[in-house]
C-alpha cells in the first residue's frame, strides 16, 4: 500500500515539474529574411539559374523542425513553388536555394518565402523580394537545390 502511494506522489510531482516553465527558455519564434536574390549559371550548363539566399533565426526546442514554401514568380506570371523541411539544432543559419534553369524571361522576378516553426505552436514568418535578371531561353526549368551554408 505504501509503495503505491509513493509511486503516485512521485508520478504527480514529476508531472507538475514538467508543467513549470523555466526562466532560461525563451518564447519560440522564427525570423526569415531573403538576404539576396540573383541569377548566375551555377551549374555551368549555359542556362541561368536563380539563387536565393535566406537567413533563418529561431528559438524553440532543442531540435527544431522548419517547413518553408518558396515561390518564384516569373515576369509572365508563371510560378514555381517548392516545399522544404529542415530539422536542425542550429538557431541561426543561411540557406541557399537554387532554382535550376529558371531565369527564362526578361523582366521583374518575385521570390516569396513562407516559413513555419514546427511543434505545438503556430509560429510563422515570411519575406518577399522583387529583382530583375536579364534574358533567358524559354526552356523548361529544372528543380530546386537547397544547401544550408
Amino acid at each position: 500500500m505504501y509503495r503505491g502511494k509513493l509511486a503516485s506522489v512521485t508520478f504527480l510531482t514529476a508531472l507538475m515539474l514538467l508543467q513549470i516553465p523555466t526562466a532560461a527558455s525563451a518564447a519560440p519564434f522564427i525570423d526569415v529574411t531573403i538576404t539576396e536574390a540573383f541569377y548566375a549559371d551555377a551549374d555551368s550548363n549555359g542556362v541561368d539559374d536563380v539563387i536565393v539566399n535566406t537567413h533563418f533565426a529561431l528559438e524553440g526546442e532543442i531540435i527544431n523542425a522548419i517547413q518553408y514554401l518558396i515561390t518564384l514568380t516569373l515576369p509572365s506570371g508563371r510560378q514555381f513553388s517548392y516545399v522544404v523541411i529542415i530539422l536542425t539544432t542550429s538557431t541561426d543559419f543561411v540557406v541557399e536555394n537554387t532554382f535550376w534553369d529558371h531565369a527564362l524571361e526578361s523582366g521583374w522576378y518575385t521570390v516569396e518565402i513562407y516559413v513555419k516553426l514546427g511543434g505545438f505552436y503556430n509560429i510563422m514568418d515570411s519575406d518577399q523580394v522583387v529583382f530583375d535578371p536579364p534574358g533567358g531561353d524559354n526552356a523548361d526549368p529544372g528543380g530546386l537545390g537547397v544547401r544550408v551554408v
